[in-house]
């Protein structure tokens, strides 16, 4: 079981665009000290669009060396069935613990299709999946009747749902034999509330102290001090108005000092060309930044 905040963390990048194993360190033992559960490395937020399958699973080696022990789920997308396969055994070979696999994407896919799909990976990975509902970016959304049929594959661990809506997670915790997860930084508390255990966060990379801060108040009994946290959370959600998430996380984290360097294309922005709106949003969640990275 995945237990507590789990950051979905950024990929660093040195200023020619190669990948920052270094700085990468740097970012998991962070999230360690505030509190993290464990990491996810090569997820939306690690720009696994720009990454080759080389550079993803030397990121996920970075991030298990760094991790402390502490467990380590990796990205994969939707593609061939095979080729996801290699990928979870060299994942497999260099530490990691579990692997998030994303619905199918551009196409529309059935339930069956998706369950299919999903049961053929499961029958082929080495590593234990972790399903990922994002229906806002992939388009096809997953049931939770279907949840439930997979959560009977021996290979399938959890599913992290970032679909935002409290309902799905209602529908997907309600499916014996496989953890939910949240995915969504808006329903951490709502999560907590309803006895979940884990909760994948983009905006750890922005907030720590907020975000771990929600779980540990909560579970220090402090409720109205999660929910202030949660509260403060919720406002960085405006950021997304102003690009990807892996984009904004990653330049809200630069403009606070973390040495992780610039997205990639086609994500990529201009120093400055965001900042000013990223500042004024950090500031009414309480983040102060002294001066522009």
């Amino acid at each position: 079981m995945f237990k507590g905040v789990i950051p979905a963390i950024v990929t660093p990048m040195q200023q020619d665009g190669s990948f920052d194993p270094g700085a990468m360190a740097e970012q998991v033992a962070r999230h360690l000290d505030a509190g993290a559960g464990g990491i996810f490395c090569g997820g939306t937020n690690g720009e696994f669009y720009a990454l080759s399958r080389a550079e993803l699973v030397e990121v996920a080696e970075a991030t298990v060396s760094a991790a402390r022990g502490s467990k380590v789920i990796a990205g994969t997308a939707f593609g061939a069935v095979a080729d996801t396969a290699e990928l979870t055994r060299a994942y497999a070979e260099v530490g990691v613990d579990a692997v998030s696999m994303l619905t199918p994407y551009f196409v529309d896919v059935t339930q069956e299709g998706m369950a299919e799909y999903f049961e053929a990976v499961a029958d082929a990975s080495a590593l234990p999946l972790v399903l990922y509902n994002i229906p806002g970016k992939a388009r096809n959304d997953l049931e939770a009747e279907t949840v439930g049929r997979l959560a009977k594959h021996e290979n399938i661990a959890a599913i992290k749902d970032s679909s935002g809506k409290l309902d799905k997670v209602k529908g997907f915790a309600a499916q014996p034999g496989i953890q939910t997860m949240t995915g969504s930084d808006g329903l951490i508390l709502a999560g907590l509330e309803l006895g979940l255990e884990g909760f994948v966060s983009g905006f750890s990379n922005v907030a720590p102290a907020h975000v771990y801060g929600i779980v540990k108040a909560y579970r220090d009994g402090r409720v109205e001090e999660a929910r202030a946290h949660q509260e403060a959370v919720g406002i960085l959600r405006d950021m997304l108005a102003y690009g990807n998430p892996g984009t904004v996380t990653k330049r809200s984290a630069a403009l606070q000092g973390e040495q992780v360097g610039p997205s990639r294309a086609p994500c990529r922005v201009a120093p400055g060309e965001i900042d000013d709106a990223l500042i004024e949003i950090m500031a009414r969640a309480g983040i102060t930044v002294e001066a522009a990275a």
